[in-house]
């Protein structure tokens, strides 16, 4: 859904509106915030598999996981910090 919503927001501006600008903001925030909790489920699922298993590809694939995350996180945060540390 996060990706859908990216492609929807793909061109448009606010141009000199603060207030839709601050929205397409939060939007796009909640987005990367979406994406984060998904990969943070996906690496807790790999991980269990992990330690069922004792497969290391599961444990491989929930490291990937873990750094999909961070990376969105990273974006989340981006977004709220020029928008709200003003």
């Amino acid at each position: 859904m996060a990706d859908l919503t990216f492609a929807k927001l793909e061109g448009l501006r606010a141009d000199q509106n603060q207030e839709l600008s601050e929205t397409l903001g939060d939007i796009r925030a909640m987005s990367f915030l979406g994406k984060y909790d998904a990969s943070k489920i996906r690496r807790a699922s790999q991980f269990k598999l992990f330690q069922e298993s004792g497969q290391k590809e599961y444990q491989s694939k929930a490291v990937q996981e873990l750094e999909k995350a961070w990376g969105f996180w990273q974006q989340y945060a981006g977004i709220l910090d020029t928008q709200y540390a003003k």
